[in-house]
């Protein structure tokens, strides 16, 4: 009986040895599975999608997949003390199998879901230096933009080719700024590859930039023509007024009310007159050349169109009082050379009377038949 009786108490001293083991085995696994739990809801949660403190965020993650590396011990040991109980035929080795393969799967998503949030916070952080770009050149644009929608095409012709220099620099500018567009195309198609969490979003940005760059072309090219036409015009407007200014020149001599105090003084001012509108012809196919310059504009539909014409009539209307004060200075000084030449005959004719005179009214008659003939 006494053998017996020792056979029953260490039977029940391993059974209770082995509910022992896997009681803690049970508690470890519980506080395993219940610590995993926790742990997921930090490696599941969707803060990437908030772009604010990225950086800080990526660093916290860090920790956290440290924290999970350091913990794997416990993962292994837990299997170890589980592997035991089922290697040493241990009465609920079935139960134990369980427990191990829940514990194991949980954490294997646990990892998985830490590596996914890992791949999404880098993708976050990657997007926000893609926003930062793409905000950098909407920057940009807006700038450029600015300076297309400009009415200030020059008020005189420095001022134009001051604007042309600027807006060739535009224009290198824009075509420079091809490869950073081409940099965003090309990271939205590799976020596209990529299956980045916020493609679809990253691709409108994408292709709204794009769009916005390529509507830069129409006005920089209306701009440029427009201040082409605004140096033809200023370039015009120069012509006209140097053309104004030598009729100012010529417009007192034109005028002149001087006619001369005799003949030979007439006949000087005639000579030099005539001198002056031999200038005046000779001076009009420049005025034609200036007209049919604005003329031409005028057909094309310069947008000054209104303004060319008013100038070219004042300029005409110039041009045309100079050359009726020319004509009618000629016509006086014709007159006056035709007053001076009767004055100058009259007085060569009174002359002469005033020599014949004293023998007209002589009273010798002769003395003999010689003298007297």
């Amino acid at each position: 009986r006494r053998n017996a009786l020792h056979e029953r108490a260490q039977s029940r001293r391993a059974a209770l040895e082995d509910s022992f083991h896997l009681q803690q085995f049970f508690r470890d696994s519980d506080e395993l599975k219940s610590w995993i739990n926790e742990k997921m809801k930090t490696a599941t949660d969707e803060a990437y999608k908030d772009p604010s403190n990225l950086q800080g965020k990526v660093q916290k993650h860090q920790a956290f997949e440290a924290e999970l590396s350091a913990n794997q011990s416990r993962i292994d040991a837990l299997q170890k003390s589980g592997q035991e109980l089922i290697d040493g035929k241990h009465y609920a080795s079935s139960e134990v199998s369980t427990r191990m393969d829940e514990v194991s799967s949980q954490w294997k998503k646990l990892l998985e879901a830490t590596e996914l949030k890992g791949i999404k916070l880098r993708e976050a952080n990657q997007q926000q230096q893609f926003n930062r770009n793409v905000e950098d050149i909407e920057l940009w644009l807006y700038e450029v933009e600015g300076h297309l929608a400009s009415d200030d095409f020059g008020k005189d012709l420095t001022s134009v080719q001051n604007l042309q220099k600027k807006h060739a620099l535009l224009e290198a500018d824009v075509a420079a700024h091809q490869d950073r567009i081409d940099g965003i195309t090309i990271q939205a198609r590799q976020f596209q590859e990529a299956g980045h969490f916020d493609a679809d979003n990253i691709r409108k940005k994408q292709e709204a930039l794009v769009a916005r760059y390529e509507a830069l072309k129409e006005p920089m090219a209306a701009r440029k023509q427009k201040l082409s036409d605004s140096l033809r015009l200023q370039q015009l407007f120069r012509d006209v007024e140097d053309e104004e200014t030598w009729i100012r020149e010529k417009e007192p001599i034109a005028s002149s009310t001087n006619r001369g105090k005799d003949l030979i003084g007439v006949q000087n001012l005639l000579k030099k007159h005539q001198a002056l509108q031999a200038e005046i012809s000779g001076h009009e196919p420049r005025i034609k050349a200036v007209t049919q310059k604005g003329e031409a504009m005028i057909e094309e539909g310069h947008f000054a169109g209104e303004d060319v014409k008013a100038k070219l009539q004042e300029l005409h209307n110039r041009w045309d009082g100079l050359k009726g004060k020319a004509a009618q200075r000629r016509q006086d000084l014709e007159d006056s050379l035709q007053a001076q030449q009767y004055f100058a005959d009259a007085n060569e004719a009174e002359s002469w009377m005033r020599e014949k005179e004293p023998i007209v009214g002589s009273t010798d008659y002769g003395k003999d038949e010689d003298s007297a003939e």
